[in-house]
């Protein structure tokens, strides 16, 4: 009887560590490719695990999964060239 209480503890926690590893797959997936939806598919594994919805967790797993290009960094350099020319052009004059 004691054995099984034991086996029956350990049964249940180390279930729990995988669930929670694999509501976490996500994230992690995210997070180690350096992807810029991260913040949003963090949200979507919370969500899903603490609502019980099966669609959140899928949607992060999918979005981790897509690579989104960085638009912003290249958006960044175009408008710090586009002031570096308006400036030079005000000088000019």
């Amino acid at each position: 009887m004691i054995a099984m209480g034991i086996f029956l503890v350990l049964f249940v926690f180390m279930f729990g560590v995988l669930m929670l590893r694999l509501h976490h797959l996500p994230e992690h997936i995210a997070h180690t490719e350096q992807k810029v939806q991260y913040q949003i598919v963090a949200t979507l594994g919370l969500l899903g695990m603490f609502t019980h919805e099966n669609l959140f967790w899928i949607a992060g797993l999918l979005l981790a999964m897509v690579d989104i290009p960085d638009f912003t960094t290249s958006l960044t350099q175009i408008s710090k060239s586009v002031e570096r020319v308006a400036r030079r052009g005000r000088s000019a004059r």
